[in-house]
């Protein structure tokens, strides 16, 4: 079968497959990870012929649907690679460079407009490190390049689903030819909404569903209800949680799933109303703890990340507190979404009022 190896940062892996055109869209997004196959490498297997399958990190997804598949073994891929990086922080966010030369980070959650924010600021000077995985070297705390295809989410696609675009096509020159050796990481902007999520559930959006796996879905331990909020395009249930119980819930629901051949393409807990991108934007100084607490939420990998693993010996408190020491050398905000050309005033006024100030923090 067609096969190509890559590496993120200090992570190999392979992937395997029968599908040139699933191989060639991977690549199209990560072409700039290409390299040579490495002895031990994990590899990834997505078979679209007969029997659909995707084999990653031990685990078996299967669908009768090749095409809802290929959409969701994309980003498991993605998902799965970030999970082996040790060194370096991965956060679930955007990361650019001010035009004085400090990086900044812009971590938020779907649908609060991260990409929008991130391509409007690369059209005003800023240059591209990514718009959706920012890369924080674990011992030396600089920002550096995730170098894929920025990603735009599809109306009406299935969930997952992006197009690819060249960011040099949105905003020429925004790609700096000294971002290779990364930035110092000075700025931390956490997008939020006006009404915070709720921790007690979870938003399941998957390619089927019906009635046996919803009664499943009840009986995992730490599930209260479960309910079903939408039915087209794609379903999406609405899991009321014990409070807490999410990290030990996840895994058993993720096997259920496996075991129903359900594919499970997304699990957020989401704001109870969509963004008001109406309002005034309003900016907020966050503590180093307050921020730490955000970036443990953003981080890749979650709790099955070798990073906690390995570095951290599986302890919670001991990265949390390396999150603390990293958000105490940037100055962090908490910035409420609201009118696009705000939110742009806002962190182009911080980044350059505050860049002298941030030159001084201990790198």
């Amino acid at each position: 079968m067609p096969r190509a190896a890559y590496r993120f940062f200090d992570a190999p892996f392979v992937v395997e497959t029968d599908s040139a055109a699933f191989l060639a869209q991977f690549d199209a997004a990560y072409e700039r990870f290409r390299a040579e196959e490495e002895a031990g490498a994990p590899v990834y297997r997505v078979t679209l012929a007969g029997r659909p399958a995707a084999e990653i990190e031990g685990e078996t997804w299967r669908s009768t649907d090749a095409e809802a598949l290929s959409t969701y073994a994309y980003n498991a891929l993605l998902n799965a690679a970030t999970a082996r990086v040790c060194s370096h922080f991965l956060f679930h966010a955007a990361a650019v460079i001010a035009p004085a030369g400090s990086g900044v980070i812009l971590a938020a959650g779907a649908g609060l407009g991260k990409t929008t924010l991130t391509v409007a600021l690369l059209q005003r000077g800023y240059a591209f490190l990514s718009d959706d995985v920012a890369a924080v070297g674990r011992t030396d705390g600089r920002l550096y390049p995730f170098p894929r295809r920025l990603g735009v989410r599809v109306t009406g696609g299935r969930p997952g689903e992006k197009r690819l675009l060249d960011v040099t096509e949105i905003a020429p020159g925004s790609l700096s030819g000294s971002a290779g050796s990364g930035c110092p990481a000075r700025f931390l902007f956490l997008l939020t909404d006006a009404s915070e999520p709720a921790t007690n559930f979870r938003y399941l959006v998957l390619d089927r569903a019906d009635e046996g796996l919803l009664a499943d879905l009840r009986a995992v331990s730490g599930v209260q209800a479960v309910h079903a909020a939408q039915s087209q395009p794609y379903p999406v249930l609405w899991v009321d949680l014990a409070r807490g119980a999410w990290p030990t819930s996840e895994p058993a629901i993720q096997a259920l799933c496996r075991r129903r051949e359900v594919l499970l393409f997304e699990a957020t807990a989401g704001p109870a109303a969509p963004p008001d991108f109406s309002v005034r934007p309003e900016l907020t100084r966050l503590a180093a703890t307050g921020a730490a607490q955000a970036l443990l939420g953003h981080l890749k990998g979650g709790p099955r990340s070798a990073l906690l693993d390995q570095v951290f010996g599986g302890s919670a408190t001991r990265l949390y507190l390396a999150l603390v020491g990293l958000a105490d050398r940037m100055v962090c905000y908490r910035l409420r979404v609201g009118r696009l050309d705000g939110m742009i005033e806002t962190i182009m006024a911080t980044t350059s009022e505050l860049e002298k100030l941030s030159a001084h923090v201990p790198s």
